[in-house]
């Protein structure tokens, strides 16, 4: 018995060849092929004319109190991105982590809250996962200068940095010893490298002391324990090495140390630290990264030297609060 139909419904049959159903089949198909193209040209034109990672919502950064200064260190896994502001409202961005899609979007977000008045850049070294993501950083947000490292790279990422900081009217300056960085209160000496000679690419990296007030932070990039040794034996045969006119470096009791590469065993030697002692360690690495980042060997003599650790891969990014006082605080996210 079949089922009657609702009262008013009707229905027409048109009979068709195989051919016809194929021809239809085959219209169907490739209608729906043209609406996926259309759809997908449409969202590359937006994109072009208003890149989604702008759409990014700010981070909320909770505005500095009167006198304070922050270093931020952004967690980008294996890599490295160090942000210092100032409280005159500049900022000195210390690497931009290696330009993977997530990084760039925690970056992106970072800086349209941050609300620099004006940034500075420093590419520590030509790796990746150094430089890999200042060109995007560059190129929304623009600089004043660029430092580069004493030796290049012919990588897509190192040239697109160079790229985008020339579009966008960067300084762009090699990086050496005795370039000084003045922030009013604050300021930031270049300690190495050496010259433009260098020929290796972890010992040529930007190494930076900072000195507010009382407050002092040292970042080492990747420079390896021959380089520490190196600093360490030139500081100890003259303890003014490092200073130019009125601005003084003094690597005794350093308040922040940037670990060196990651926290590779082949860095943080036990002279180096015994010279800085530093009261805080901040180490940037991925989580299970392939290295074996930090090393235990790291971890144990920066321990031994009575300094505490904090891990951008245990606790994501971390930030120093400090004051010219010498007083700081370490807070993470």
């Amino acid at each position: 018995m079949r089922p009657a139909k609702p009262r008013g419904a009707f229905a027409i049959q048109i009979p068709m060849t195989r051919n016809e159903r194929k021809k239809l089949q085959w219209v169907r198909k490739w209608v729906t092929v043209g609406l996926a193209v259309l759809l997908v040209l449409a969202v590359a034109v937006f994109n072009a004319l208003c890149p989604f990672r702008t759409l990014l919502a700010a981070r909320a950064i909770a505005a500095p109190v009167e006198g304070e200064l922050r270093i931020y260190f952004l967690d980008v896994g294996q890599g490295d991105c160090t942000v210092v502001s100032f409280p005159n409202g500049e900022a000195l961005v210390i690497d931009g982590g290696d330009g993977s899609w997530k990084n760039d979007d925690h970056l992106m977000r970072f800086f349209k809250g941050l609300h620099a008045k004006e940034l500075t850049f420093v590419s520590s070294h030509a790796d990746t996962d150094h430089c890999g993501g200042l060109a995007y950083i560059l190129e929304y947000f623009g600089a004043k200068t660029l430092y580069l490292p004493a030796i290049g790279s012919d990588d897509a990422a190192y040239t697109d940095m160079q790229t985008e900081a020339e579009k966008r009217g960067a300084e762009i300056k090699t990086a050496k010893r005795y370039e000084i960085l003045d922030y009013g209160e604050a300021y930031v000496s270049f300690l190495s490298p050496y010259s433009q000679e260098e020929t290796e690419t972890n010992e040529a990296s930007t190494v930076l002391y900072l000195q507010y007030g009382e407050f002092s932070a040292l970042f080492t990039a990747d420079i390896n324990a021959k380089r520490e040794e190196k600093l360490r034996q030139e500081y100890e045969a003259m303890q003014s090495i490092f200073d130019y006119k009125d601005y003084t470096v003094r690597l005794e009791d350093i308040d922040v140390l940037k670990v060196a590469h990651h926290g590779s065993d082949a860095s943080s030697n036990a002279q180096w630290l015994a010279l800085l002692k530093p009261k805080a360690s901040v180490i940037s690495c991925g989580r299970g990264n392939p290295y074996g980042h930090p090393s235990g060997g790291a971890l144990q003599r920066l321990f031994d030297c009575g300094s505490e650790i904090y891990r951008t891969d245990e606790l994501g990014d971390i930030m120093i609060s400090a004051f010219p006082d010498g007083n700081f605080e370490v807070t993470w996210e």
